[in-house]
């Protein structure tokens, strides 16, 4: 499972420095997950910012492997052990909710954290995702698409993660158009990572045949997105006409009026 570090692991008391559990992180890093729990096993059990960068580690590395009851066990420890650090404890719920989904028990994972009042401002887009994905699990996708909606609102990257995720689920669940327009959307998002930006741009390109542009409704839901638009076209070209798809990402980079973070995504195409 995806997990994105850079603003997630802090709390207003617990800063971390380039040498915390650096070794349990390179570990993590190269695939040797057995060599990451003997690290963090050579931690004095209580609560630091060095012991728990490791235990995040830890824990994803024991899933790596299906050692779920370990993992499950550890992320429990570790939240109780944390209690006095709102975020941290969140971390490792969020741990615990994501272990038991990959035990096969996303209904139980949906009891860990019940209102996004609980959770720390910081981590609510994380929140909206993880919970969508439980849902989806739980075979309740349109709750799930609600909770991804609700996702797509952070001032974060988050909201283009949150995003990506209600195409995936609209596409899954047999309604392209939804699907198309969700992928559109992150290609011009101010918060989202490049990751699913070129995620979302191949997804528009595959669903743009499958979508009636002739349809009146469709003409209506496309008619916002006129140079995402551009975008999914030049994509479908590039496998055709390459110099025309190099053009029509050209002109929409050298235009000002689109959003930065679009045009800097065209300069990877």
């Amino acid at each position: 499972m995806r997990t994105i570090l850079s603003f997630l692991l802090i709390s207003s008391t617990t800063l971390l420095t380039a040498a915390d559990a650096r070794t349990a992180a390179e570990l993590y890093r190269k695939g040797n997950y057995s060599g990451v729990w003997t690290e963090f096993s050579q931690i004095p059990s209580r609560a630091s910012v060095e012991r728990n960068k490791a235990g995040h580690y830890a824990i994803q590395a024991l899933c790596k492997q299906g050692a779920y009851s370990k993992a499950l066990k550890l992320a429990n420890d570790l939240a109780e052990e944390n209690k006095s650090d709102r975020a941290w404890q969140c971390r490792f719920l969020f741990h615990r909710m994501s272990v038991l989904s990959l035990s096969g028990r996303p209904g139980e994972a949906l009891k860990v954290i019940t209102d996004v009042k609980d959770v720390p401002p910081a981590f609510t887009g994380e929140y909206y995702c993880l919970r969508g994905d439980l849902l989806m699990a739980a075979g309740k996708w349109r709750e799930a698409v609600e909770s991804y909606d609700w996702g797509t609102s952070v001032s974060n990257d988050y909201a283009g993660r949150a995003r990506l995720a209600l195409a995936k689920a609209y596409e899954k669940n047999g309604f392209p158009l939804p699907a198309l327009e969700a992928n559109l959307q992150v290609l011009s998002m101010r918060h989202a990572l490049a990751e699913d930006r070129r995620e979302a741009f191949a997804g528009a390109v595959k669903l743009l045949g499958q979508v009636d542009r002739g349809r009146e409704e469709v003409q209506d839901v496309l008619v916002s997105l006129p140079n995402e638009l551009k975008v999914a076209e030049a994509g479908k070209l590039m496998g055709t006409d390459r110099a025309q798809a190099k053009k029509i990402i050209g002109e929409l980079i050298g235009d000002s009026n689109i959003p930065l973070a679009m045009r800097n995504f065209l300069r990877t195409i």
